[in-house]
C-alpha cells in the first residue's frame, strides 16, 4: 500500500498536479520516460484532462481523457517524469463517461489509447485447461487443437500490457501473431537466457 511506503516527493507532486487540474478542469501535459516499456525511445509527451483520480493498492493512477481523440489510459503516475498544467486550459469538459467506460472495457488492463492489434497465442496442452477456465478478455476466441493445445486470440489496444501477461506463462506459450510481438517476446527470452 502507498501509505506503508516512504514518502515519494515526485509522486506526491504529480498527484497534487493532477488533483488540482481535475478540480480546475484544466489540461495537464505529462512527460513519460518510456524506458520501462520501450528502451531507447525518447520521452513521450501527452496532453490529458484528468477525469477520475484513484489511489488503490500499490499504485496511484488517473483515468485520463486525451484531447485529440477520445481514449482512455490509467498511466503509471510513478513513471511520469514531469507534469504541468497547461496555461489557459481551464474549463475543459471531460468526455462522456459511457465513452470512457467503453474505451476501458476493450483494454487488456488500463491502456486503451493504442492501436488495436490481433494477438494469437498457442498454449501447451499442460496448461490448456487453466487458460480456458478464465475469460481473459471480452474479444477472446479459443480454439482447441487436436494435440490438446489451445490457440487463444483477442483484439487488444497495443501490446504493452499483454506482453507482460504472455511472459508470465514462460515456455508454455508461443506468440503466433503479431510478428512484432513474437519478436519482442523472443528477444526478452534470449536476454534472460544469456544471464544464466
Amino acid at each position: 500500500m502507498l501509505a506503508s511506503r516512504p514518502p515519494d516527493e515526485r509522486l506526491t507532486r504529480h498527484v497534487r498536479q493532477l488533483a488540482r487540474a481535475w478540480a480546475e478542469r484544466r489540461v495537464v501535459e505529462v512527460t513519460y520516460d518510456p524506458a520501462t516499456h520501450n528502451p531507447g525511445r525518447p520521452p513521450r509527451r501527452s496532453r490529458v484532462h484528468p477525469y477520475l483520480l484513484e489511489a488503490s493498492g500499490d499504485d496511484a493512477g488517473a483515468v485520463l481523457d486525451r484531447l485529440r481523440r477520445v481514449a482512455c489510459r490509467r498511466p503509471d503516475i510513478q513513471a511520469a517524469a514531469h507534469s504541468r498544467a497547461v496555461p489557459g486550459s481551464g474549463d475543459v469538459r471531460p468526455a462522456d463517461p459511457a465513452v470512457l467506460q467503453e474505451g476501458l472495457g476493450r483494454a487488456w488492463g488500463v491502456i486503451a489509447d493504442q492501436e488495436e492489434v490481433e494477438v494469437a497465442l498457442r498454449f501447451d496442452p499442460a496448461i490448456a485447461a487453466l487458460v480456458t477456465e478464465t475469460m481473459w478478455h471480452p474479444t477472446e476466441r479459443v480454439t482447441r487443437e487436436a494435440d490438446g493445445s489451445v490457440v487463444w486470440r483477442a483484439r487488444v489496444p497495443g501490446t504493452i500490457e499483454i506482453r507482460r501477461w504472455i511472459l508470465e506463462w514462460g515456455a508454455q506459450v508461443e506468440v503466433l501473431a503479431p510478428p512484432e510481438l513474437r519478436d519482442e517476446v523472443a528477444a526478452t527470452y534470449r536476454k534472460a537466457a544469456a544471464r544464466y
